[in-house]
């Protein structure tokens, strides 16, 4: 897809998001964000990856229906949009839903919990080709151990199905994460992951290193179409990313919080390893 310049338009979706959530709060338990976030490497290019910014944008409606003194049922839909400024391939709206069976063992605020969740949405890019339903199924543990430290852990399996198979993937991780409130309005979150599975890269044709036999046989792309058009060929491999973050987060208000985070990828794999660096801005409303 062609590179574009930053234009009024990127704010849009934000103001128009935003109207759709006020509505929505009239008849349900909604949450909506608006945020900036930049990514170093979009194309997860061993070399000359390219950068892009993107203004995002979400709304959520949640629902929890108590089965029981232990037991809780939750529902969840949501639409998730992001604008690319540089790269409109990467742009995406994606509606999605999920809903989640939650069992706590005993009584108080330290009680420990279990979640085990399952939820698909439909990816939706400028590029149609890489546009696609995806699929998780996850398990999450989750426990507050002080007034200041709450910890979780959880296993997700996931599949995407894209309409062109190079950028289809399935993998499996294992992510940790751990909350510090340090007030009632101040919050660090660290977290920590591991995930395993299919990653699609991209590499220019000549580059060292790359030849022929890169490019997937069966996959619709090629140099001349490609997420990031012209000089671009996306390949599929098997791979392992291990990746960290850290997010400050301030509550401004009873109903909003401002955060700011920054996360960083290593993807290893075919004795390659790529590195992505993503930081991101995000004022978050809860309804």
């Amino acid at each position: 897809m062609n590179r574009r310049g930053p234009s009024p338009r990127h704010w849009s979706l934000p103001l128009l998001l935003a109207a759709a959530t006020t509505v929505a709060s009239l008849s349900a338990s909604v949450t909506g964000r608006v945020g900036l976030q930049h990514d170093d490497n979009v194309s997860v290019s061993l070399n000359h990856g390219l950068a892009d910014a993107a203004t995002t944008a979400g709304i959520a409606w949640d629902h929890v229906t108590m089965l029981g003194r232990d037991w809780q049922l939750s529902t969840n839909a949501s639409l998730d949009v992001d604008d690319w400024w540089d790269w409109n391939g990467l742009d995406l709206v994606a509606p999605g839903a999920r809903l989640g069976l939650r069992r706590k063992f005993g009584f108080g605020p330290y009680a420990p919990s279990v979640q085990l969740s399952a939820g698909g949405e439909y990816r939706r890019r400028d590029y149609a080709h890489a546009s696609g339903t995806d699929g998780s199924l996850q398990l999450t543990y989750r426990q507050r151990f002080t007034p200041l430290v709450t910890a979780s852990l959880d296993g997700e399996l996931e599949r995407f199905d894209a309409r062109d198979a190079v950028y289809a993937r399935t993998g499996a991780s294992l992510r940790a994460r751990v909350d510090l409130d340090f007030t009632s309005a101040w919050r660090l979150t660290l977290t920590a992951a591991r995930r395993e599975g299919d990653v699609t890269s991209h590499y220019r044709p000549g580059e060292s290193g790359f030849g022929p036999a890169w490019q997937n046989p069966w996959s619709g792309a090629s140099a001349t179409d490609s997420l990031f058009g012209s000089g671009w060929i996306p390949y599929r491999y098997d791979a392992a990313t291990s990746s960290g973050g850290a997010t400050l987060s301030h509550a401004l208000n009873r109903t909003t919080t401002l955060a700011a985070g920054f996360d960083y990828a290593s993807t290893s794999g075919k004795g390659r390893t790529y590195l992505n660096r993503i930081t991101s801005v995000t004022l978050v409303h809860a309804f």
